[in-house]
């Protein structure tokens, strides 16, 4: 459900009306079977929760549609006398062969009525993701054999039921999840025989003939079949030309025939290409109509300060094609120590892009990575690991199995396109070696 939204409550310092909310549900839900707890009283409940809100890496997460609590979850870790004490036995005690503590799932509910909208998929994704920020990879819940709905939602992210019954409660079973960034991985998309090869992402404003920054890329890119060749930025009034990916030595043919495309797009419809890296002030702050809805949803809490940041600034990405990750992520973590200089190599606008830049993404300055666990980690932390493009780091390894150069501006000088893609592709050569 769209007006629902999940956010992490920290139990010291919820507000009163919202705790009260979160232990009625609780009694709500636990009343029904296959549970068919009807002893439960919400300040009995509120107590409960401090208590297990005080155990070691301890977090919950509400499920709220317009303000009001419909669903939960919470959790914390565990070590083997802990999990012995839940489950009754020691029969979960193997689980502790490669680590000293476990990340236990305690609750998850969500109010009947609001049932079948995967608000439990949400909530146990995040709280999977805040076990793995905090270094627990091994999860571990029970559930019972007749609740079909956790079950499949456990099953989904994972979960594998175990042979192991909790002793008072001999109809739930415990289940198991070892969180990796495998899924994560997959997000990236390399391609060894495009090792090295280049692509570009060059955005341009649409004026028109009086000079003035217009919103027309709707009304253009719904009239002309592209090939994949232009697209559209969050700005109506931006055009992006997508260019390879070819080898280095192809890239200027590449430029050229994607210009006189663009040029004869724009006198069609009497408009023209305007290169320039930041726009007015008072331009259109018209957000182009993305028909995958994820424009319209990324501006619905954006402050217009922001918005109109975004839409100022535009810029040239440079993409070097990676064979794979562990090769992607050794030639990142080389060529980011590069970032400051190749800023300045692409910079235009005396360093205004960049700086209002920076009001749409302050984390813009790309972090180093151990290995894929710890850029996993990272990316769950910034709210990138299910969709990379959220990461808005000005090198960033990108979802098409590239180094992704963000730095540059906008410029109508093919010369220097050419002169940035051969200062990126040597780079990443070398960092490869």
């Amino acid at each position: 459900m769209k007006n629902v939204s999940v956010v992490e409550v920290n139990i010291n310092t919820i507000d009163a009306r919202t705790l009260q909310q979160w232990a009625e549900c609780y009694c709500e839900i636990w009343k029904e079977p296959p549970w068919l707890e009807d002893f439960w009283k919400p300040e009995d409940v509120i107590a409960d929760f401090r208590k297990e809100m005080a155990r070691k890496h301890s977090v919950a997460f509400l499920a709220l549609n317009e303000g009001s609590v419909v669903g939960f979850t919470h959790g914390y870790s565990v070590g083997r006398d802990e999990l012995k004490d839940i489950a009754g036995s020691d029969l979960l005690d193997g689980l502790f062969k490669e680590n000293e503590r476990l990340f236990y799932v305690d609750e998850l509910g969500v109010v009947a009525k609001y049932r079948g909208n995967r608000i439990s998929l949400k909530l146990t994704k995040a709280l999977l993701r805040a076990a793995y920020v905090k270094g627990l990879c091994d999860i571990v819940l029970r559930t019972d054999i007749k609740a079909d709905a956790a079950r499949h939602v456990y099953e989904e992210l994972g979960f594998t039921e175990l042979n192991v019954h909790d002793a008072a409660y001999p109809d739930r079973t415990y289940w198991l999840c070892r969180l990796d960034p495998s899924g994560f991985m997959k997000l990236f998309n390399f391609d060894v025989s495009k090792s090295l090869w280049i692509g570009v992402e060059r955005e341009c404003f649409i004026e028109d003939r009086e000079g003035n920054i217009v919103p027309r890329a709707p009304h253009i890119l719904n009239g002309i079949d592209s090939n994949g060749m232009f697209g559209y930025e969050l700005s109506a009034c931006q055009i992006e030309s997508r260019i390879g990916p070819c080898e280095l030595g192809d890239i200027r043919q590449y430029l050229e025939d994607s210009d006189e495309s663009l040029k004869c797009i724009m006198d069609n419809n009497g408009v023209k290409a305007r290169h320039v890296e930041v726009g007015l002030e008072n331009m259109s702050l018209e957000v182009y109509p993305d028909p995958s809805g994820r424009y319209q949803e990324i501006v619905k809490t954006m402050p217009r300060h922001v918005l109109l940041a975004a839409c100022r600034v535009i810029g040239t990405h440079i993409h070097v094609g990676m064979p794979d990750h562990e090769t992607a992520l050794k030639a990142y973590n080389k060529v980011i120590g590069r970032c400051d200089w190749l800023c300045s190599k692409g910079n235009g606008s005396f360093g205004e892009r960049l700086d209002i830049y920076r009001t749409v993404a302050p984390e813009c300055d790309p972090l180093s990575y151990r290995d894929w666990h710890d850029f996993y980690r990272v990316a769950c932390v910034r709210g990138f690991d299910e969709d990379p493009r959220k990461c808005w780091t000005l090198i960033r390894i990108s979802r098409h199995g590239t180094i992704e150069f963000r730095m540059f501006g906008a410029t109508s000088s093919i010369d220097r396109i050419v002169g940035w893609a051969k200062l990126c592709h040597d780079l990443c050569a070398e960092a490869m070696a």
